[in-house]
Formats: structure tokens, sequence, C-alpha cells
């Protein structure tokens, strides 16, 4: 008797475990799905990055278009008041119109990849959104492949700004460094997108490295074998997106995001990414 209700007992606890791991699955699937239908947005982005050992916060409202790519953000810190317009179609695909922030100081135009733009930043501007989240997830989603429900753990009704999530925990136990050869016409942004890495990571690993542009082929140099060993996404219950992302390292919180009053498919106008907006400072 107690041989059977023990079997029972194992069977319920296996097939609940089945279940959460379906479940765990269909929360990610949407939300990846949630991030593909979602190319117009406007929302209030509070980030922290780890820079130099200390978290560093900034604050910027945005509006963003990823079909083709267009933002323009406008910063409450640490310049408030600066505003920065990437449009591929006036200014190219690798500069950005820059207002400072002060009347009667000229507008410039920036690299976006280059020192002053990515001075205190993690990434890129052209990053910014979800897609990069989405690489992340879809990439520890291919490298756990059986092991599913040991990476990836779902947890329901975690409350952030005022509303319900899921609370996505994924875990890598085989996070660690390895050695990397620079290849012919790579530079930190390129092994980063092809190793679905952090670009600062890079930065932080190695000391001969004290810019995002100091690579040169045939560098060896140190790169993580993951994004983070932890990482854990807030997922809205209504929409399905993203809105707080925090990855940790062994030394702590190495990124923070937090999304608020997002808007999912605005109506843009031929003005909202122009320099020509009465509401901006260009």
């Amino acid at each position: 008797m107690k041989s059977i209700l023990f079997t029972l007992i194992f069977l319920l606890c296996l097939n609940g475990s089945k279940a959460q791991d379906v479940k765990t699955l269909e929360v990610v699937e949407q939300m990846i799905d949630a991030i593909d239908r979602s190319e117009n947005m406007t929302f209030n982005i509070v980030s922290k990055e780890r820079i130099e050992g200390k978290l560093m916060t900034s604050k910027f409202r945005v509006k963003l278009s990823l079909a083709p790519r267009k933002t323009y953000m406008y910063s409450e810190t640490p310049n408030p008041g600066a505003e920065i317009l990437y449009n591929p179609d006036l200014y190219g695909a690798d500069k950005a119109l820059i207002f400072p922030g002060y009347r009667l100081t000229p507008n410039v135009k920036l690299d976006i990849k280059g020192k002053l733009m990515m001075r205190n930043q993690h990434h890129c501007l052209t990053n910014m959104g979800f897609l990069l989240l989405k690489d992340i997830v879809i990439y520890a989603k291919e490298k756990a492949g059986a092991e599913f429900d040991q990476v990836f753990k779902l947890k329901e009704d975690v409350e952030f700004d005022g509303a319900m999530h899921y609370q996505l925990l994924i875990l890598d136990p085989t996070y660690s460094t390895t050695t990397y050869t620079v290849q012919s016409g790579e530079d930190i942004f390129s092994i980063a997108q092809k190793f679905k890495i952090c670009e600062y990571t890079i930065i932080e690993l190695n000391n001969n490295v004290s810019g995002f542009n100091d690579l040169s082929e045939g560098m060896e140099i140190i790169i993580p074998t993951s994004y983070a060993p932890t990482s854990t996404i807030l997922i809205n219950k209504e929409n399905f997106l993203p809105l707080k992302q925090v990855m940790e390292d062994d030394k702590g919180i190495f990124e923070q995001y937090e999304f608020f009053n997002l808007e999912v498919l605005p109506t843009f106008n031929e003005n909202t990414f122009s320099p020509d907006n009465k509401e901006y400072g260009f």
C-alpha cells in the first residue's frame, strides 16, 4: 500500500513538473512573439549598468521604430535635457544627431559606436528595445536543449509597477570564460553579436582593452561563454513584454533595465524622427 501511494505521489510530482516546463516554454515563446510584433514603441527606461565597478543610472524617454530602425531619446539623467536622434535616412546608419541640452549650443553629429557616444554605456543605441534580450533568450534556450527545465525557471504573480508579471529566471550552470582570437574585420560589437554576449563584458574581462574600438586582428581576448550566469526577467502578463531585466554575475548586478509607461504600436508621423519636430530642442 505504501509502495503504491509513493508511486502515485511520484507520478503526480513528475506530471506537475512536466506541466510547469510546458508552461515555462509557452511563456518564453509568447514573449518572443510579443517582441516580434512590437515594431513601434514609446517608453521610459531606467537603466543601471556597472561601469568600472559602480552601477551608473540613466533615465530616458524613448520613441522607437524598428521597421526601419529610428530612435528619439530625451535624457532625464545624467544629462538632463540632452536629446538623441537616430535616423539613417537623414544621417546614415553610423551617425546620430545630438542636442546637448543647452540653448545656443550647436547640435553635433556623432558616431554611434564612437568614444563619446559609448562613454559610460554597455550598448550601442541600436540595441535599444527588446530585440537584444530576445536573442539572448533564444540562444540560452538552444544551448539548454534537453536541460531546459534546469536552466529556465518560472514563477507566477510577481508585482512590478502596479501590474502582475511572470518572473523568468535563466540560470547558466556552465557559465565561464574562454580565449578567443580576433578575426579580420571584427570588433567588440560584432564579436558580442556573434556570441550573444555583452560588449562591455569584453572590456571588463580584458585589461588590455580599454575601449570599444581597441581590438585588432590576431589579438587574444577573454570572452564569456554566455551573456550572464543569472538573468531575471519580469514578463508582463497582459502584453508579454519583458519590462524588467536584471543580469547578475559573481560580483552582483551587472545590468538592470526597467521599462515604464510603455505604449506599443503608437502612431508615428513624418516629424516623429525629424529634427524639425517643434517638441524637440534640435
